[in-house]
């Protein structure tokens, strides 16, 4: 792929430059895929990173076989997690107090304090 090409083009100029690793996004499996290739035929002591979004089906064990060292999820948690408040805010407004909302919301013989 052209685009895989140019990205580990600039990819060696970084490290030459001497950064001391190397992040990409994972936006999309088969370009992910491709740039882990062609890095890991470059021999490079330097870690590669790959920061996850939600919609990537790869998981840590796919990139590890392809030398990434670090696996960023990014902002997956504030995503997820924005539901979660959406539904405690609606329970705080129908039922006029936090304290009834955090038992439905995490279950009740979850500890949270």
């Amino acid at each position: 792929n052209n685009n895989t090409a140019r990205a580990l083009k600039r990819t060696k100029k970084y490290i030459n430059s001497g950064v001391d690793g190397v992040i990409i996004q994972g936006e999309d499996s088969k370009h992910l895929f491709e740039f882990c290739e062609g890095y890991s035929k470059l021999r490079l002591t330097q870690p590669l990173a790959v920061i996850l979004s939600e919609n990537n089906k790869v998981n840590e064990d796919e990139l590890k076989k392809l030398g990434v060292r670090i696996v960023i999820y990014g902002t997956a948690f504030m995503r997820f997690s924005y539901s979660i408040m959406q539904n405690v805010a609606k329970s705080i407004l129908s039922n006029k107090k936090p304290c009834h909302s955090s038992k439905v919301i995490i279950g009740k013989n979850d500890e949270y304090y």
